[in-house]
């Protein structure tokens, strides 16, 4: 299984934690550009988005559970955007690896599309287009190797009261009337028009 949902530090440590999970590696996935660098992707041109990789046992934990924790570790309403980190890397995207999958997470969108008045911008996307490109070292088991030091609900806690104080003044710019559909499969091209930028954050990902 392969998700995007921000930065991949919270979101590795979140399925790190669920029985069944065998391994995870962090990488970069989406993209065109061969074997981008962190400083490559984190520039918002070359189209990867920051996902987790991860081996599970189907004895212990399915798919479709895999999937509906997804939701839980990031908000998939939201554009190119989680808390404070801002950008076509931190979309929200699966990435199934045969139709089997494809059809779960297809129905795993429309399921939780019915519990939100928000749309779902997930994407979702066929993994044998793409190369998984695993991220440097630094960044794998990220959160484990600094004693977790940000914590995910803490991590995720903040990033969503920074977007609720953006919403309660007004902001238009992250609008998701603008918002792709939510299935998309097979796109001929990702299309990035700006460079990536942030809120004010303590951390970079």
């Amino acid at each position: 299984a392969t998700f995007g949902a921000g930065c991949f530090w919270g979101v590795e440590s979140f399925f790190q934690k669920i029985q069944g999970v065998v391994n995870t590696r962090v990488g970069y996935m989406g993209g065109t550009t061969v074997n981008p660098s962190y400083e490559q992707v984190c520039t918002g041109t070359t189209g990867h988005a920051e996902v987790v990789d991860i081996h599970f046992n189907p004895k212990l934990v399915t798919y479709s559970t895999l999937l509906h924790n997804l939701w839980k570790c990031h908000d998939p309403t939201l554009f190119n955007r989680q808390g404070n980190d801002i950008g076509t890397q931190y979309r929200s995207i699966i990435f199934t690896y045969d139709d089997e999958q494809y059809q779960q997470a297809s129905y795993a969108i429309r399921t939780e599309q019915s519990k939100r008045s928000s749309r779902i911008t997930t994407q979702v996307l066929d993994a044998n287009t793409y190369v998984f490109n695993e991220a440097e070292e630094y960044h794998q088991k990220y959160l484990e190797k600094k004693n977790n030091k940000y914590g995910l609900n803490t991590y995720f806690d903040k990033g969503r009261s920074s977007l609720r104080s953006i919403r309660e003044k007004g902001e238009k710019r992250w609008s998701l009337t603008s918002a792709k559909q939510p299935i998309q499969r097979n796109p001929t091209k990702t299309v990035i028009d700006r460079k990536s930028t942030r809120l004010n954050s303590s951390h970079r990902c």
